[in-house]
């Protein structure tokens, strides 16, 4: 198993392949990220977002957390800690197999491979690691959407109500024709090297 949290998350195309070549192994991958609604770095949002059905059918699990999470602030727990404020994710961490735990100024884009220098511990600790693990399901249930193709393979956000019942929205939630098309043209410009 491989559960990546990742504020600033754009794995290109080799990372796209990376993922999925894991998932089609049977590797239990899930990656959560901010949604565009609680983003800081539209640039870097739209330059993800384009990976997001690739990633999906290539069975991998995409959260994005909200910008109004369901986890109570005074809830002291790891996902609490790892998700940050109310608004924006801002964690970097992913967990292995329930063994490891990678933390540090990684971003897991493009920039952090190849323009700065960044700073990451690898810790064998199956008890930081199911730790991540089990943050991972908190905010997949509570904080973040879930991240679906429907059957004619459009992107779909699912997410839950106090009451438990499950709300599915065709469009990225909380944003703007306007914002989702500052999204789909950062997509397409050639600026994903510097992300």
């Amino acid at each position: 198993s491989v559960d990546l949290i990742s504020a600033y998350f754009v794995p290109g195309q080799d990372g796209t392949e990376l993922l999925t070549g894991l998932a089609s192994q049977g590797v239990a991958v899930r990656v959560v990220t901010n949604a565009q609604e609680a983003t800081d770095v539209m640039t870097v949002h739209g330059s993800y977002a384009k990976y997001r059905p690739a990633l999906l059918a290539g069975g991998v699990g995409l959260g994005e957390l909200r910008a109004d999470p369901l986890i109570p602030q005074q809830d002291q727990t790891l996902a609490s800690f790892l998700a940050g404020s109310a608004s924006s994710l801002h964690s970097k961490v992913f967990a292995i197999d329930g063994e490891r735990v990678f933390i540090g100024s990684f971003n897991f884009d493009p920039r952090s491979a190849r323009l700065n220098t960044e700073m990451g511990l690898l810790i064998e600790s199956p008890t930081f690691a199911v730790a991540v693990t089990r943050a991972v399901d908190q905010m997949m249930g509570r904080g973040a959407y879930a991240l679906r193709l429907s059957p004619s393979q459009m992107l779909e956000w699912v997410t839950r109500d106090e009451s438990g019942a499950q709300i599915v929205q065709s469009t990225e939630p909380n944003t703007t024709w306007l914002d989702r098309a500052m999204v789909t043209i950062i997509g397409v410009l050639p600026v994903e090297w510097m992300m």
